[in-house]
């Protein structure tokens, strides 16, 4: 996983999580590490803050800031002392709509089918930088877990994904280290589908909609689907779903020429 997107209206961000929202959130395509980016956090109510992406240590005693700490993979994580106090006591949730992960150097956009919203799990710290006077930063890394059966193909780790029904769980300070463990398992609850999306999202400068826009077929055809947002109406709040009656229309078109090919052969026609 190198990026992330989020490209849903803050009125569907407050009804999925039952959150506080206490300023606009904007949407966002290409989110990289460093960015400032949109957290779900529960003390004492669910509420959605901005924190930097990449996990500084509360301890943190240098001017430069760590590199590599936007993602903490699997189980393991708990046993290292970067994460042994967040991971217990300071888990939070990120809105997403999509990732995007490279495949031998090729940009993949990887969703859920027929999801347009649904939250990583992840760690936040938080620490008190250099500045004069001082600023308390709030930063997160995302956890990693094995791939499902699906994305095999694309890479052997994907972010954590908590289902719906499980975050009030993740966010309890009180539950026990075993329950969270256990909740550190590769995501099936949905069908997941990924396609190829154009090389410019590597430059993390490439913002806006062409970034989920697909360049290549799905990875699995069964599961069609673009983000419905792509196709929404700039006139207006209307969504126009091209592409699923541009998929319908040739599906009927390839049915018909079938049933015509098969009354040729056998002169029922």
């Amino acid at each position: 996983m190198k990026r992330f997107g989020l490209a849903v209206p803050d009125s569907l961000l407050e009804t999925h999580f039952q959150a506080r929202i206490d300023h606009r959130i904007q949407r966002f395509y290409n989110g990289s590490p460093g960015d400032s980016l949109p957290v779900l956090l529960n003390h004492p109510i669910p509420n959605i803050e901005m924190m930097r992406w990449g996990l500084i240590p509360g301890n943190w005693k240098k001017r430069e800031l760590p590199f590599g700490t936007h993602l903490a993979y699997g189980r393991k994580l708990i046993q290292k002392p970067l994460y042994r106090a967040p991971i217990r006591l300071r888990r939070c949730l990120i809105p997403a709509s999509y990732y995007l992960t490279w495949e031998e150097g090729d940009p993949y956009l990887v969703f859920i089918e027929e999801t347009k919203l649904f939250a990583f799990g992840a760690v936040w710290e938080e620490w008190e930088s250099f500045d004069e006077p001082p600023k308390l930063v709030h930063s997160f890394s995302i956890i990693m877990t094995a791939t499902n059966r699906r994305l095999m193909a694309l890479k052997e780790h994907m972010p954590l994904i908590i289902r719906h029904g499980s975050y009030k769980k993740w966010l309890d300070p009180n539950r026990s280290l075993m329950e969270i463990k256990q909740m550190i398992v590769p995501y099936e609850e949905k069908p997941m589908n990924a396609y190829k999306v154009t090389s410019k999202v590597k430059h993390t400068s490439f913002e806006g909609k062409e970034v989920y826009r697909p360049v290549s077929k799905r990875l699995h055809r069964k599961y069609e689907m673009i983000p419905d947002e792509y196709h929404e109406d700039v006139r207006g709040d209307k969504v126009v779903d091209k592409w699923k009656k541009k998929y319908l229309d040739r599906l009927i078109i390839k049915k018909s020429l079938n049933l015509l090919n098969y009354l040729i052969k056998f002169n029922r026609i």
